[in-house]
């Protein structure tokens, strides 16, 4: 891709900064406080790429938020640099990308934007890896589509995968819900700051219980006063919010499994097993084999398991955890 550029002093007034053609930078999670600071301090060291309109003036090809902040700053006119004769619209789109990503990586939404855009000039998928690849980003048709699946997200969704709140995975979870409900899930997701793991955990719980109630997952967080309570609570960190969530939902999407549980829990209490012994139920509670582990390092620490086991033989406790019936009341 060989270019040539000419520099020029273009006045402001005759760029189109309303045509965002090739255009991939996200606003979210680049304040322009910093960038204004700069070019306020030691003035543009890095010329915005322009390219002659078909009418008068000029389109931008890169350089948005330095042209916004020369405005910002009352700037008349600014050094550019023009792109020469003609250039299509793939190798100016090209030249956006690769201005971009000699500045700094690209965040998930602006590769979505860059895949999108090029997607858009070099749909044959083999051609348009390979034109990812030149430009030194990371391209596989998988990953492609993943990226474009990225931009049926709401605006504010995308904002917090912008900002890293969101990673791929649960982005992608989220594109397969309705608007309404990916927004409300992304902000649950970022404001208590879950990881990953937990996010897909909170989404498919709050999916599947949407689901099986007939209702949408935003009717489910405006509507449940318990889920209200969870979140608005200001004196619990985010922690306790998170753990405090993940059990409500759990509990209304599966709640014999977790009143089995949650019963299993307090009888094995009264057994005072130790910290060393472990009574471990079957998978979901669904099987009949119970698993007893004993740590110990030496014959006295064996012995005290093995008198532990002898009590356990005759304990009615015991008993009724492995029969699963009857009431805690009774035992």
């Amino acid at each position: 891709m060989s270019i040539r550029f000419s520099e020029h002093t273009i006045p402001l007034a005759d760029i189109d900064m309303e045509d965002r053609s090739f255009r991939i930078t996200t606003d979210a999670d680049k304040p322009m406080a910093p960038l204004v600071a700069s070019l306020s301090a030691v003035g543009l060291l890095s010329p915005p790429l322009l390219r002659p309109a078909k009418k008068n003036g000029f389109q931008v090809i890169s350089g948005f938020r330095r042209l916004t902040a020369l405005r910002h700053l009352g700037v008349v006119s600014a050094s550019c640099r023009v792109v020469e004769g003609e250039a299509d619209r793939l190798i100016c789109q090209k030249l956006a990308v690769a201005d971009n990503l000699c500045s700094r990586p690209l965040n998930l939404v602006e590769q979505a934007l860059a895949v999108e855009k090029l997607f858009g000039l070099e749909k044959e998928m083999d051609r348009l890896c390979a034109v990812l690849s030149d430009l030194g980003m990371a391209a596989n048709p998988t990953l492609v589509e993943k990226l474009r699946t990225l931009l049926s997200l709401p605006e504010p969704v995308l904002d917090h995968v912008a900002r890293e709140t969101i990673p791929l995975s649960s982005a992608l979870l989220l594109a397969g819900m309705n608007g309404p409900d990916a927004q409300i899930l992304a902000g649950v997701f970022a404001n208590l700051r879950l990881g990953a793991n937990k996010q897909r955990e909170v989404a498919v719980l709050a999916r599947e219980i949407a689901v099986r109630e007939g209702i949408s997952v935003a009717d489910l967080f405006a509507q449940d006063k318990t889920l209200h309570g969870i979140l608005n609570d200001t004196d619990a960190d985010r922690g306790l919010q998170a753990a405090r969530l993940r059990a409500f939902l759990e509990k209304r999407r599966f709640p014999a499994l977790v009143q089995s549980r949650e019963r299993y829990q307090e009888l094995e209490k009264r057994l005072k097993l130790g910290r060393r012994v472990r009574l471990c139920p079957p998978s979901f509670f669904e099987g009949a084999d119970f698993v007893l582990e004993l740590t110990f390092s030496g014959m006295e620490e064996f012995r005290r398991h093995a008198a532990l086991v002898n009590r356990l033989k005759e304990d009615r406790t015991l008993e009724a955890i492995l029969s699963r019936s009857g009431d805690m009341d009774d035992v």
